[in-house]
C-alpha cells in the first residue's frame, strides 16, 4: 500500500535517514523503534508528505506521492504527533478541526460516533465542552487520538501515541489502536513494550538506517535497541 524506494532525507547538510526501502501492506501494523534521534519520526513525515525525500520515492497505491494532490493525500494518511496539535477552544472544536477542510467535509462524524470514539479512548462526553487549557498531557493525547481515528482512514500514522499515559490508560489505548489497525495499515513510532508486542512487524532504525525488520523481539533486545541497557 505504501512503499519507500531508496529514500533518503537531508536537512541543513545533514543526512537524517538514508537508503530506506520498505513495503508496508494493508491490514498490517508496524512498530518503528530505535534510539532517540535515529530518524523514526522523519519516516512518518516522509510517508505523510510533510517533507519530501532528498532522494528516492514514496509511493502510495502504485503512485509516487509527489504526483498526487497533497491535501487530498494527507487527508487519507493522518499523522498524529507526540505533541498534539491543538488550538485554543474546547474539546469538540479541536476534534472537528480536520473536518473543516474541503477534502474532509463528507467525512464529518455525527455526535453518536464522536461519543463512541471518546469512550473507546477513555474520555467521556464532558470533554467536548472543556477548554483545552484544562486538559492534562494524557487527556490531550487521547483527544488527538480520537480526532485521528474519526477520520476513519485506511492508513494511520502515530508518533508515540501513549507517551503521556499512565500504565492503565496505556493498556486501554493499545486495545483501541489494535482494534482500529485490523484491516487497515497502521504505522507507529513507540517506546512502549505493549505497542511493540501488538505490532505485526517491528522495524528497527538506527543512525537513519533500517537495521532489522522482524515479527518478534524480546524485551532485553528492545532495551538494547532503545539504548536503555
Amino acid at each position: 500500500m505504501v512503499q519507500l524506494e531508496d529514500v533518503s532525507y537531508s536537512s541543513n547538510g545533514k543526512e537524517i535517514v538514508s537508503c530506506l526501502n520498505l513495503c508496508l501492506k494493508r491490514g498490517m501494523t508496524y512498530a518503528i523503534v530505535g534510539p532517540s534521534g535515529s530518524g523514526k519520526t522523519t519516516v512518518l513525515m516522509l510517508i505523510n508528505g510533510l517533507i519530501s525525500p532528498t532522494r528516492g520515492k514514496v509511493i502510495f497505491e502504485g503512485n509516487p506521492i509527489d504526483e498526487l494532490d497533497m491535501p487530498t493525500y494527507r487527508s487519507k494518511i493522518p499523522l498524529m504527533f507526540q505533541e498534539p496539535l491543538l488550538i485554543p477552544g474546547n474539546g469538540k472544536q479541536n476534534i472537528m478541526l480536520p473536518f473543516s477542510l474541503e477534502s474532509n467535509k463528507e467525512r464529518r462524524p455525527d455526535d453518536a460516533t464522536i461519543r463512541s470514539k471518546l469512550e473507546e479512548c477513555g474520555l467521556d462526553e464532558s470533554y467536548l465542552g472543556k477548554e483545552i487549557s484544562t486538559f492534562s498531557g494524557g487527556e490531550k493525547q487521547r483527544l488527538s487520538l480520537v480526532r485521528t481515528l474519526l477520520l476513519e482512514s485506511k492508513v494511520i500514522l502515530l508518533d508515540e501515541p501513549t507517551s503521556a499515559l499512565d500504565s492503565r490508560s496505556e493498556r486501554e489505548v493499545v486495545k483501541v489502536i489494535s482494534k482500529v489497525g485490523q484491516g487497515n495499515l497502521m504505522v507507529y513510532v513507540t517506546h512502549s513494550y505493549q505497542l511493540i508486542e501488538a505490532a505485526d512487524e517491528i522495524i528497527v532504525i538506527k543512525d537513519g538506517k533500517i537495521t532489522i525488520v522482524t515479527d518478534e523481539m524480546d524485551r532485553s533486545k528492545i532495551d538494547s535497541i532503545l539504548e536503555l541497557r
